[in-house]
Protein backbone atom coordinates (compact mmCIF):
# COMPACT_ATOMS: atom_id res chain seq x y z
CA UNK A 1 0.00 0.00 0.00
CA UNK A 2 1.19 3.44 -0.72
CA UNK A 3 0.91 6.18 1.31
CA UNK A 4 0.84 10.36 0.50
CA UNK A 5 1.62 13.09 3.02
CA UNK A 6 -2.49 14.11 3.72
CA UNK A 7 -4.45 10.96 3.03
CA UNK A 8 -6.59 9.76 5.78
CA UNK A 9 -5.85 6.57 7.59
CA UNK A 10 -7.62 4.39 10.14
CA UNK A 11 -5.42 2.72 13.09
CA UNK A 12 -5.88 -0.82 12.60
CA UNK A 13 -3.54 -2.14 15.00
CA UNK A 14 -2.77 -1.00 18.50
CA UNK A 15 1.07 0.38 18.57
CA UNK A 16 2.54 -0.84 21.78
CA UNK A 17 5.76 -0.89 23.58
CA UNK A 18 5.96 3.72 22.93
CA UNK A 19 7.15 5.58 25.63
CA UNK A 20 5.57 8.72 24.51
CA UNK A 21 2.73 11.47 25.27
CA UNK A 22 0.40 10.55 23.07
CA UNK A 23 0.13 6.89 20.47
CA UNK A 24 -2.82 6.11 17.87
CA UNK A 25 -5.43 4.83 19.14
CA UNK A 26 -7.16 1.59 17.43
CA UNK A 27 -10.09 2.15 15.60
CA UNK A 28 -9.35 6.10 15.29
CA UNK A 29 -8.83 8.16 11.81
CA UNK A 30 -5.97 10.20 11.30
CA UNK A 31 -4.02 12.60 8.47
CA UNK A 32 -0.66 11.74 7.25
CA UNK A 33 1.68 15.04 8.55
CA UNK A 34 5.14 13.21 6.81
CA UNK A 35 7.07 10.25 7.20
CA UNK A 36 10.08 9.39 8.76
CA UNK A 37 12.95 7.82 6.88
CA UNK A 38 11.64 4.19 7.12
CA UNK A 39 8.78 5.09 5.54
CA UNK A 40 7.16 5.44 9.14
CA UNK A 41 4.01 7.98 10.02
CA UNK A 42 3.81 10.98 11.67
CA UNK A 43 0.08 12.13 11.51
CA UNK A 44 -1.87 15.83 12.00
CA UNK A 45 -3.88 14.73 14.95
CA UNK A 46 -0.73 13.60 17.20
CA UNK A 47 2.52 15.77 18.10
CA UNK A 48 4.76 14.61 20.89
CA UNK A 49 7.97 15.84 21.74
CA UNK A 50 11.28 15.27 19.43
CA UNK A 51 13.31 12.97 21.21
CA UNK A 52 17.18 11.14 20.46
CA UNK A 53 15.76 8.41 17.88
CA UNK A 54 17.47 5.59 15.91
CA UNK A 55 16.38 4.56 12.59
CA UNK A 56 15.44 1.09 12.51
CA UNK A 57 16.39 0.82 8.72
CA UNK A 58 19.69 3.22 8.29
CA UNK A 59 20.66 3.08 12.03
CA UNK A 60 20.94 7.00 11.84
CA UNK A 61 20.65 8.34 14.73
CA UNK A 62 19.50 12.32 15.44
CA UNK A 63 16.54 14.08 17.24
CA UNK A 64 13.69 13.50 16.00
CA UNK A 65 9.39 13.26 16.32
CA UNK A 66 9.11 9.88 16.33
CA UNK A 67 7.02 7.84 14.01
CA UNK A 68 4.90 5.04 13.92
CA UNK A 69 5.13 2.20 11.73
CA UNK A 70 2.98 2.31 8.54
CA UNK A 71 1.69 -1.38 9.07
CA UNK A 72 -0.78 -0.16 12.34
CA UNK A 73 -2.60 1.90 9.48
CA UNK A 74 -4.79 1.42 6.72
CA UNK A 75 -6.09 4.06 3.80
CA UNK A 76 -9.35 5.40 3.78
CA UNK A 77 -10.14 6.33 0.62
CA UNK A 78 -12.69 9.06 0.29
CA UNK A 79 -14.67 10.02 -2.53
CA UNK A 80 -16.06 12.63 -3.53
CA UNK A 81 -19.95 13.39 -4.25
CA UNK A 82 -20.22 16.67 -5.13
CA UNK A 83 -21.57 15.72 -8.29
CA UNK A 84 -24.51 13.82 -6.94
CA UNK A 85 -25.24 16.52 -4.21
CA UNK A 86 -25.15 19.53 -7.83
CA UNK A 87 -27.83 16.23 -9.07
CA UNK A 88 -30.01 16.77 -5.99
CA UNK A 89 -29.70 20.30 -6.30
CA UNK A 90 -30.89 20.93 -9.32
CA UNK A 91 -33.76 18.73 -8.98
CA UNK A 92 -34.69 20.70 -5.79
CA UNK A 93 -33.93 17.76 -3.26
CA UNK A 94 -32.29 18.24 -0.18
CA UNK A 95 -28.84 16.76 0.38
Amino acid sequence: MTFRVGQKVVCVIQPVGYFLTEVPQKGRLYTIRRFGMSDDLVVNEIVNREMLTEDTVTGEVGIYEPTFEWWHFEAIEETDISIFTEMLTKTGVDA
